[in-house]
């Protein structure tokens, strides 16, 4: 028999309750589901919802789906009749939730039990919150959590947003379903742009995104993963030969990414453009991806040294040195699309 769940919608008049729907989109998702369900259906917040829809699975996902709706009201399985993928599978079911607030959840990873009580506190009169997103690789990573107080919260801003494949993650994001009322209606049914990118380029174009540095989603990394790279990280000790060998490594990935940099200019130039004036917050960014696009190297060398702050992951506080990152910006970006470059990532497998 299935368990007694709370009626938010008479409880949320009476108690001032915020519903929250869980939106998670699966894929032969089998191996870790149990793991990722455990943790959203054992959430400090009373949640209206929990939507679930797969795209085709040929494994035992549906299996666990079924047992899991068996013990829990409040999850709503939904299966394809025949493969979306994962863009459009999100948006498609993002469709069907009913909330005052969406969030979204991957197959495989594991959140922080009170992940939704702290971004519902956390995203007030904004249209967007996100959390940490800590990635692992096994379950012995996070058996002792991180002290979150420690941690670097990561850069939202529109401009950096620009020149990073993904600023805020999908599974690390609370909305207000207003949001989902400013994406203009067009980009719903795109492959080209992930459900997170879009609306947190809307919701930033607003300024109307916000931090919450209290709770995380463990991100969990592994071959099977749709975001999977096997691109590692860069020796980041300040000193000359380390400077050097950035410089050559960087002017080489440039010209391997620069389409992939383009595309991307191009695709976020063109959702911003859709935008009414209103959306303030989008006009720096609108004036330096059409620089950096047209290839006019005064404007968007200007660009990036005004706004290197909104640009950098961490705020350089030497002034020099964070003068010369800014004019180099336009070439040390194609870091951030190597995962995207397919001759890059052959070289380093």
């Amino acid at each position: 028999m299935k368990e007694e769940q709370q009626n938010l919608h008479s409880q949320n008049s009476a108690n001032a309750i915020k519903t929250v729907s869980i939106v998670m989109c699966t894929y032969n998702g089998a191996p870790y589901l149990r793991q990722q369900l455990d943790t959203i259906v054992n959430q400090t917040y009373p949640l209206l919802e929990i939507i679930i829809q797969d795209d085709c699975s040929t494994d035992s996902t549906m299996e666990i789906l079924h047992e899991y709706a068996e013990k829990y009201a409040a999850i709503r399985i939904y299966q394809n009749d025949e493969r979306k993928e994962h863009v459009l599978n999100f948006f498609s079911a993002t469709s069907r939730a009913v909330g005052e607030y969406i969030a979204f959840a991957d197959q495989d990873d594991i959140w922080k039990l009170d992940k939704i009580e702290k971004l519902v506190e956390c995203i007030g009169n904004n249209w967007m919150a996100v959390c940490f997103s800590i990635p692992f690789h096994n379950e012995t990573e996070i058996k002792e959590e991180p002290d979150l107080s420690k941690l670097q919260p990561p850069n939202l801003a529109l401009e950096r947003q620009l020149y990073v494949a993904i600023a805020a993650a999908g599974h690390a994001m609370l909305i207000n379903r207003i949001l989902l009322e400013k994406v203009p209606q067009k980009f719903f049914q795109s492959k080209q742009r992930g459900h997170d990118v879009l609306l947190h380029i809307v919701a930033a174009s607003y300024n109307k995104v916000v931090f919450c540095k209290n709770t995380a989603t463990y991100f969990r990394r592994h071959p099977n993963s749709f975001t999977y790279t096997t691109v590692t990280a860069e020796n980041a000790e300040k000193s000359l030969s380390n400077a050097i060998a950035y410089i050559r490594r960087t002017l080489r990935l440039y010209k391997e990414s620069r389409p992939f940099v383009e595309q991307r200019l191009s695709l976020f130039i063109n959702v911003l453009s859709s935008l009414p004036d209103e959306a303030y917050a989008k006009h720096n960014a609108l004036k330096l991806g059409k620089a950096h696009l047209n290839h006019n190297w005064i404007k968007t060398f200007y660009y990036c040294v005004k706004f290197r702050n909104r640009l950098f992951y961490r705020r350089e506080p030497n002034p020099i040195l964070s003068f010369l990152r800014g004019l180099y910006f336009p070439i040390s970006c194609s870091d951030y699309s190597r995962a995207n470059c397919k001759s890059y990532q052959k070289k380093h497998k």
